[in-house]
């Protein structure tokens, strides 16, 4: 008759006096949380999946046009090369490039 408070509560909810709980649905309670407390959720790594493929598409078309810009830089290079290396063989050969089948004055 005389029922407080604290004895109208489930008994997964009273805190016990030494520390201990006591009571099976103080268990089950509590190894329900652990079990949703580690690792991350599925809504969680979509999330992140989607952030990193949005993220990737922004930065691919900008280095693609930094690839092919490389290429212009590295074939443009390449020609002043071949273009140094005719001069150098015309000035030591008395002004005559490289030929396959006839001399071609310069």
């Amino acid at each position: 008759m005389g029922e407080s408070k604290k004895d109208a509560l489930p008994n997964a909810f009273k805190i016990p006096v030494n520390g201990y709980p006591k009571g099976r649905n103080y268990i089950m309670i509590m190894s329900t949380r652990r079990k949703f407390r580690c690792g991350f959720t599925l809504i969680e790594l979509l999330v992140v999946i989607a952030i990193i493929a949005l993220l990737m598409s922004i930065l691919v078309p900008a280095l693609r046009r930094a690839r092919v810009q490389v290429r212009k830089v590295v074939c443009s290079s390449n020609l002043r090369q071949w273009g140094m290396a005719y001069n150098g063989y015309a000035a030591d050969n008395e002004g005559f490039f490289p030929y396959n089948s006839r001399r071609i004055p310069a």
